[in-house]
């Protein structure tokens, strides 16, 4: 006979958890302040100070947020990876992972939606900031955001034409929005 154990390994390790779900946010939710538009075509680098991120882990999960009004948004690809330690500091160190969405490489989701990526292999160390990056698609019927402003430890990076270079190591050419969020929300870790 199974016990409740068993059937739902992670509950003793994970206590307060949903049945068998042992992800937990290390990077808190943010408090959207205003939709952003205009983002078609771009590539995006999320920043994340070490001072933000309250825990590691070796699996992630990342929820992205369209605006509340307006387009919504569609993003051909998205990856999550740590910070190099020399070079732009947009740039990741070249252990970077791609996010997929029900096993896609992107989404495109309504206005006032959200989406979590699939579970993916990644050990998230909190004592390295982290760069989450994306490929807003070419279409300028669903490129909206939304961002939170004075937001400390996180620095936005943009790029017009940057779709396709979500995943690169060294990329140049970003221009930076200092304390504010935008796109990525909360980072969960198992």
């Amino acid at each position: 006979m199974a016990t409740f154990g068993s059937i739902y390994p992670y509950s003793s390790i994970y206590p307060g958890k949903f049945e068998g779900d042992p992800f937990a946010a290390t990077i808190a939710a943010p408090s959207w302040d205003s939709d952003f538009t205009g983002m078609f075509n771009k590539g995006i680098r999320q920043v994340v100070a070490a001072s933000q991120i309250t825990t590691g882990g070796t699996q992630v999960k990342v929820t992205f947020w369209a605006s509340t009004a307006g387009t919504g948004i569609a993003v051909d690809g998205a990856f999550i990876g740590h910070q190099a330690v020399s070079g732009d500091a947009w740039d990741f160190d070249g252990g970077q992972v791609r996010l997929t969405f029900s096993t896609a490489n992107g989404f495109d989701i309504s206005t006032g939606s959200s989406i979590t990526s699939d579970p993916v292999a990644f050990t998230l160390d909190e004592t390295k900031n982290l760069v989450l990056s994306a490929g807003v698609a070419n279409d300028g019927a669903k490129d909206d955001t939304q961002e939170e402003f004075s937001t400390t430890g996180f620095d936005i990076y943009t790029k017009s034409g940057g779709l396709g270079e979500e995943g690169t190591t060294d990329v140049t050419g970003y221009s930076t929005t200092a304390s504010n969020r935008m796109l990525f929300g909360e980072v969960l870790v198992a």
